[in-house]
């Protein structure tokens, strides 16, 4: 699969925006697709972290786990994620005036099971949409709400 990126300026604190990304909890508020992230440990982000992940990618039902493989606070999360699709995502963040710039970048997914067969094509389509869904969505949750 192609390497894909995109990017947003959030007007909030970098520190709001970090603390609310980095949340494997929130997930499913934010990125399309995810049903819930569950068994979280521990529940601070920090290398080693670990949870359970439940998505429907066009109509099919995957699982698997993630896991923080790099953390810089206030600049980087790098989560990996294994089971039906295994995936490597880096979530850069940046001082942009009074706001935040971040940019998420999915380095590679692998499908397996009943997605494998799907065009790559097709499906770094879906990511590159989900991406920009994600970042249109936490612009909202974060500009609109006080404290998250």
């Amino acid at each position: 699969m192609a390497n894909i990126t995109e990017s947003i300026i959030i007007n909030a604190p970098i520190e709001k925006v970090f603390g609310y990304v980095t949340d494997p909890a929130n997930g499913s508020k934010f990125v399309p697709g995810i049903i819930e992230q569950t068994n979280i440990s521990p529940k601070t982000a920090k290398v080693g972290q670990k949870w359970d992940w439940h998505v429907n990618l066009i109509g099919v039902e995957l699982h698997g786990k993630g896991e923080v493989m790099e953390l810089e606070p206030l600049k980087k999360w790098v989560v990996k994620t294994c089971g039906d699709a295994d995936s490597f995502r880096t979530y850069c963040f940046e001082p942009s005036g009074d706001g935040t710039k971040l940019t998420i970048i999915v380095e590679s997914t692998v499908l397996k099971g009943a997605l494998a067969a799907l065009a790559a094509v097709v499906v770094d389509g879906i990511h590159q949409v989900n991406l920009k869904q994600s970042l249109a969505k936490l612009k909202e949750i974060l500009e609109t709400t006080k404290s998250v």
